[in-house]
């Protein structure tokens, strides 16, 4: 009686035992691991670590490309130095757009005077620059390069208080034709740059001179 009872009680805890074994080889298995499985530094194969490395000294050297080209791009606009051959000659057409720049100060000097003599200033650097010098080397076209971000500025500030929002949009229009004129030089499209340069200067006067016409009724230095 004995000896069954002890072998009973033998089953049943050999029975335990392994059901507590196969639980818990279940739960090993199903249950995620908290554990990191990313390769740490150290344990990574010289294959991966080198191409890690050489994707961070591409990503270095395409800062350090930027940052070259931006500084070539700044001692190009900052020298005295002609973008244009020196076999280059202007058109006369484009001396004439030069000085047109001279009728706007004419409008502008009763109620803006500052901005006339920004102008007038601008008139006769882009004569010298773009027509005179241009093929050349002359701090008239460093002088010019600096000062016609100024004169496009004071247009902008007349023809907003003049004319109001959509002529001061309007007032952009012509940077197109200059654009055009950029891309027109770069592909040695000499007859386009003369063109569109010079329609750069001609549509921006005629649109500074437009808004005058619309839009003053003489009372625009009264306000």
């Amino acid at each position: 009686m004995s000896s069954k009872g002890e072998n009973a009680w033998g089953s049943a805890s050999q029975r335990r035992m392994v059901f507590s074994e196969q639980r818990s080889d279940t739960t090993r298995s199903d249950t995620p691991s908290l554990a990191s499985t990313t390769v740490s530094f150290h344990e990574a194969s010289p294959e991966e670590f080198m191409r890690k490395k050489g994707g961070q000294n591409d990503g270095k050297k395409e800062v350090l490309h930027r940052k070259s080209s931006f500084r070539e791009s700044m001692s190009k606009h900052l020298s005295p130095k002609s973008n244009m051959p020196k076999s280059f000659k202007p058109h006369p057409i484009l001396g004439v757009s030069c000085l047109t720049f001279g009728l706007v100060p004419i409008r502008m000097a009763e109620c803006f005077p500052v901005n006339a003599v920004i102008m007038v200033i601008a008139t006769v650097a882009s004569w010298k620059a773009d027509y005179v010098h241009t093929g050349k080397t002359s701090y008239w076209l460093l002088f010019d390069r600096v000062w016609a971000p100024f004169s496009f500025v004071a247009c902008l500030h007349t023809v907003f208080t003049v004319g109001g929002l959509w002529w001061f949009l309007a007032s952009f229009s012509p940077v197109l034709c200059y654009q055009i004129g950029v891309y027109s030089r770069i592909k040695g499209d000499f007859n386009g740059y003369n063109f569109w340069h010079s329609m750069w200067h001609f549509t921006g006067v005629f649109l500074m001179l437009l808004c005058f016409g619309v839009n003053d009724d003489g009372s625009i230095c009264k306000a």
